[in-house]
Formats: structure tokens, sequence, C-alpha cells
């Protein structure tokens, strides 16, 4: 996974705590990718593709909401 990766964002229970789970099924393209103080991705700012969501376009997205992605 790096920047410039599209990814499907999936059902996470970190996604519904953040109450993002109207981005269930949206894609997007990785812009910034965030790790913890020991290296391990907890997830990434994506920037949705198509339609904005509540007029923002880029959102945190955690790594267990992350599907299936592919590099560009």
């Amino acid at each position: 996974m790096k920047v410039g990766t599209i990814i499907d964002i999936i059902y996470s229970k970190e996604l519904s705590r953040l109450r993002l789970d109207d981005l269930v099924g949206r894609r997007g393209t990785i812009v910034e990718i965030q790790h913890t103080h020991d290296g391990m991705v907890y997830g990434c700012w994506v920037s949705l593709i198509g339609e904005p969501y509540q007029d923002e376009h880029e959102w945190f997205i955690p790594n267990s909401a992350i599907g299936e992605w592919k590099n560009q």
C-alpha cells in the first residue's frame, strides 16, 4: 500500500465509531498514510472518487476499513 493506491472502503467497527458508515462501498485514492510510533499503518487519508461526502473529498479511513486495493 502506498500513496496513489486506489482502495475500496469496507465496513469496520472503527469506521462505524467514526460515524462514517455511509462511506462503505466507496472507492478512493490514498493521499497520506498514517503510522503508529512503531511504524505500523493505522489508517490513511483517502480522496474519494466521484461525489464528495458531506462536502469533503478527503477522509481518514482506518486500516480495518481498507478493502481490496491496487497500485497505480
